[in-house]
C-alpha cells in the first residue's frame, strides 16, 4: 500500500497497550477465515471483541478462497467463543449487544449452509453457479459471483473434511485461482 508505513506486525497471543486518556489493554487474538492474516482484539476488562469481519450485522461475511478459508473460519469462531466476551464490534453493522449469541448464530448459518451445499453435491450438482437457487432462499443478481465462491468454500470444506469426494480438477483451479 502506497504512502502507509508499517512499524511492526502483530502476533496473535500478545498483549498490546493503547495508550490514551485512559491506557487500553486488548489481546491480539488471530482469527484466520475471512483472510489469512484476519486479526481480533480482545479488551478482556470489558470483556469486549473488536471482531474486524470475523462477524457482520450486516450479511454474511465473505469466505473467499484461496485467501479464505471455510475450515479456518469455523476454527477461529471456536477461538473467539472461547474468550467470553460479552459485546463484540463487527467493522460492518453496529454493536453486538451479545458477542457469545453472535459468533454462536455465525456458526449455525454456515453448517445449515454447508448442509444445503452437500445436499445438492449429493444429488449430483457439480457447478458452483448452478447450486445457487438450492442453497440460497433469495439472492439478489448482483451477490450471485460472490456467493459461487462461498458454495466454493463450503465445497473445499466438505472435501477436506472428506465428507464428498476430491473435487473435479476445474474446481479445484477455481479455488487456487481466487475470483480475480
Amino acid at each position: 500500500a502506497s504512502g502507509i508505513r508499517i512499524e511492526r506486525r502483530f502476533q496473535g497471543g500478545e498483549l498490546v497497550r493503547l495508550a490514551g486518556k485512559r491506557d487500553l489493554d486488548v489481546r491480539v487474538v488471530h482469527t484466520p477465515g475471512h483472510a489469512s492474516g484476519h486479526l481480533c482484539f480482545y479488551e478482556e476488562r470489558t470483556r469486549t471483541l473488536m471482531c474486524g469481519d470475523m462477524l457482520s450485522g450486516l450479511g454474511s461475511v465473505v469466505i473467499n478462497p484461496p485467501d479464505g478459508n471455510m475450515s479456518d473460519y469455523l476454527d477461529s469462531l471456536g477461538t473467539l467463543a472461547g474468550l467470553g466476551a460479552r459485546v463484540a464490534l463487527p467493522s460492518h453493522g453496529t454493536m453486538m449487544r451479545s458477542a457469545t449469541r453472535a459468533i454462536e448464530g455465525a456458526v449455525r448459518h454456515r453448517l445449515q449452509r454447508e448442509q444445503r451445499v452437500l445436499a445438492v453435491w449429493k444429488d449430483g450438482g457439480r457447478e458452483p453457479e448452478e447450486m445457487l437457487d438450492s442453497v440460497y432462499e433469495e439472492l439478489h443478481p448482483a451477490a450471485r459471483p460472490l456467493a459461487a465462491r462461498q458454495v466454493l468454500a463450503h465445497l473445499e470444506r466438505l472435501s477436506a473434511t472428506r465428507r464428498i469426494d476430491r473435487l473435479p480438477e476445474r474446481l479445484e483451479r477455481r479455488l487456487a485461482r481466487g475470483s480475480r
